[in-house]
């Protein structure tokens, strides 16, 4: 993005003073009540980590991270009894 912000005749700065949006992947709602989530950020860059409680495996990706386009890096894990 590239903005122009120039000082006029009266010494006042036109333009529109730009604003920044966070991009934000959506939150992580698992159906698998068992699936531990650590931390549960979803701002882009964001990584989160999963886990299960004693007595399950993780059955996916260990951990998944928020992308430029808003979207997960990969589908959410569920909790499997070992």
């Amino acid at each position: 993005m590239t903005v122009k912000i120039s000082e006029n005749t009266i010494g006042r700065w036109s333009g529109t003073v730009p604003t920044c949006e966070p991009i934000l992947c959506p939150r992580l709602e698992p159906d698998d009540p068992r699936l531990i989530i650590t931390p549960h950020n979803t701002t882009y860059g964001s990584r989160v980590l999963f886990s299960c409680p004693w007595g399950y495996k993780l059955q996916g990706q260990p951990g998944i991270e928020c992308h430029l386009d808003s979207a997960w890096s990969a589908p959410l894990p569920t909790c499997q009894r070992k």
